[in-house]
């Protein structure tokens, strides 16, 4: 809704649905609005989403993050390589979202050699 309508009114709701929806294409779909839609809040939620220990929402939050990098919604210090590396560990770690910690890496800027080799 939010890629369409650009709208901050949205973002209470998206937060709420994010948190609380046990529905993983539902959170996603509230994750990438936040991500293409940024305000604080929304960075603040996106964040604490980096500790999850749920591996089923990384995919869901990384692509968000893709995302929001790549339509120039997220900015380069909302998501700094202190924040960005236990999650991109646990990313590569895993073998269905190693692409996903790859493409997180390049395109946050962040230096591959910096990540444990044996996953990349």
């Amino acid at each position: 809704l939010t890629q369409k309508y650009d709208d901050d009114a949205f973002t209470a709701r998206l937060i709420f649905i994010a948190t609380n929806s046990g529905d993983y294409n539902v959170k996603f779909g509230a994750l990438n609005s936040l991500a293409l839609n940024r305000t604080d809040e929304g960075v603040k939620t996106l964040k604490g989403f980096l500790d999850d220990p749920d591996e089923k929402i990384w995919v869901h939050l990384a692509n968000a993050l893709i995302n929001g990098h790549e339509h120039g919604t997220l900015r380069p210090e909302d998501f700094t390589a202190k924040d960005l590396k236990p999650f991109i560990e646990r990313m590569l770690a895993s073998a269905p979202d190693v692409n996903n910690g790859k493409t997180l890496i390049k395109l946050f800027g962040l230096k591959p050699e910096d990540f444990d080799a044996k996953h990349q």
